[in-house]
């Protein structure tokens, strides 16, 4: 049915969360797409079909989208289920329903449904529909099949028409007709909310991913931003005019309790007096319950309005990096000769400086005068190492201290401060997940947990105070740069291989990407500095 109008390709990454994108017939609904959960993810690429068949044309296409606004399905291969669920923390959601029958099979033919719907149901401009789908399709590929992840961010009304299998958008075509459910987060103010969409790891994945740095996406998200935190300061501006006006006729309404209070006095006969006592006691009442509401609305709108400044000043980040990224494209181009000849030179002057620390590396495992020794316990079913921790005297060949932690499931160890970094394990009823774990340099008692899982595989590495290992995030692992006390500074913005070797050369680290070619990060930031091609 639906034209496959370019050739196929590998859609270009992007990676960003946003909320508000689709609704369905003729409902009036009061809920509104959560752009800015929907920008907040992206790194993956589709795959279309080979197959460029098709007579449907560009304004065929947008109608699907179109007639799904209006009439919540569009013949008997697409439709969208309006999920709502009562007041809460978490997302409403309209869930996009490809069907078996659906011919789609190309990513910008999805994208084209998706914005016809937006401009539609939401009154989107074309130009702001289409940068809203591209966002939503890359989210819904990030947490493909991350049943675990809707179930945090999502109501139960949304999560009855959800499945491991058929959550999200499948990275490719054969996966979209009767197995791919696009999810899109429902925000409940009157506009979408787009201010969360651009926070600075999604920026930073986009400046990474995208041709040109993806200035011009970029651009066209921090308009959208700006546009979201005006509508939400005059809101704001609204709300606290409303409360001002209730704060004062609170006052009015105690200085008038006042008064009677006074003439309760003189009032001579008994039960008149008890009557008059019993009223004021009941508009007392009533007032404090008044007063109360409305500090719990004020402190409210004090909360949004201290979100509104920080989301203020990120965009004002965004906007000086793409001006930074604007300047430095103007700079004359690095031709592909250069490049490979500095990061050749890089890659000799790397191999040069390891050689020299292991010819001239201090004995391994002595620190402060002690031998630490960690000894493969036995290795068990599910591929992991268990091991145990010593002090030992290698003078007498005795051991000193044995730590009393059994949790220690990696092979690497390092040391920060006179204590001992381990990747250790936490048991659940229902889980087993991996951190760094500090033992105590003389009893190697464990006495510090980190927070962020790690590969349990992985290594550990301390240079300069700072501590470096594999992050486990979903399955999708990444540099991780932690402080002494275990917790996260940054995380590198490219993923990792998980079996990544580590190596550090002055400014700059080297790793394996998760496509196995070496990448080069900045040391400073973990952001990408380049690529080896082996």
């Amino acid at each position: 049915m639906v034209k496959q109008l370019h050739k196929a390709a590998v859609a270009s990454r992007f990676h960003l969360l946003l909320a508000l994108l689709f609704s369905s017939p003729t409902w009036l609904w009061p809920l509104r797409v959560n752009e800015a959960e929907i920008k907040s993810k992206s790194g993956v690429t589709f795959i279309n079909s080979p197959d460029t068949s098709g007579d449907d044309t560009v304004a065929e296409i947008r109608g699907i989208g179109q007639n799904l606004a209006s009439r919540g399905r569009s013949g008997s291969a697409y439709r969208v289920i309006h999920a709502v669920g009562p007041a809460g923390d978490k997302f409403d959601a309209d869930i996009i329903v490809l069907e078996k029958t659906a011919k789609v099979s190309h990513i910008k033919n999805i994208r084209r449904i998706l914005s016809g719907y937006l401009e539609a149901r939401y009154k989107y401009n074309r130009a702001d529909a289409d940068t809203l789908a591209v966002f939503t399709t890359y989210y819904n590929g990030f947490y493909r099949k991350n049943l675990a992840y809707f179930q945090e961010k999502y109501k139960p009304e949304v999560l009855k028409y959800l499945t491991a299998n058929n959550v999200g958008l499948d990275l490719s075509y054969k996966g979209w007709p009767g197995k791919s459910r696009i999810v899109i987060p429902l925000s409940d103010e009157s506009k979408p909310d787009v201010t969360t969409i651009g926070e600075k790891p999604v920026i930073d994945q986009v400046r990474k991913e995208e041709k040109d740095r993806g200035i011009a996406e970029r651009e066209k998200m921090v308009k959208l931003q700006e546009k979201e935190v005006r509508r939400k300061e005059e809101k704001i501006q609204k709300e606290k005019a409303e409360q001002r006006q209730r704060r004062e006729e609170i006052s009015r309404k105690e200085e008038r309790l006042n008064e009677e209070k006074k003439k309760v006095a003189d009032i001579a006969d008994p039960k008149e007096r008890q009557k008059k006592e019993q009223e004021i006691q009941k508009k007392e009442e009533q007032l404090n319950k008044e007063k109360e509401q409305l500090a719990k609305e004020e402190q409210k709108t004090a909360q949004e309005e201290k979100k509104i400044e920080q989301q203020k000043a990120e965009i004002a980040e965004s906007k000086k990096e793409i001006q930074e990224d604007k300047s430095q494209a103007a700079q004359p181009k690095e031709t592909p000769a250069q490049r490979e000849a500095r990061l050749a030179a890089k890659e000799a002057e790397l191999a040069k400086r390891e050689q020299e620390l292991k010819e001239n590396r201090p004995q391994d495992a002595v620190f402060g005068g002690k031998l630490y020794y960690l000894r493969v316990r036995d290795y068990s079913t599910d591929g992991k190492y268990r091991n145990d921790f010593y002090i030992i005297d290698p003078k007498a060949r005795k051991i000193k201290v044995k730590s009393p932690y059994n949790g220690i499931v990696g092979r690497k160890f390092d040391v920060i401060d006179k204590d001992v970094i381990v990747i250790g394990e936490k048991k659940t009823s229902t889980s087993v997940q991996h951190f760094l774990v500090k033992l105590d340099g003389e009893t190697l008692v464990d006495k510090e947990y980190g927070t962020d899982e790690v590969f349990w595989r992985g290594f550990v590495e301390v240079r300069d105070n700072e501590i470096y290992a594999v992050l486990n995030k979903n399955g999708t692992f990444y540099l991780g740069k932690f402080d002494k006390n275990l917790k996260l500074l940054q995380r590198s913005e490219v993923a990792l291989h998980e079996d990544t070797f580590f190596s550090l050369h002055e400014d700059t680290i080297y790793v394996n990407g998760a496509d196995r070619k070496i990448e080069v990060l900045n040391r400073a930031d973990l952001k990408s500095a380049g690529k080896i091609l082996p």
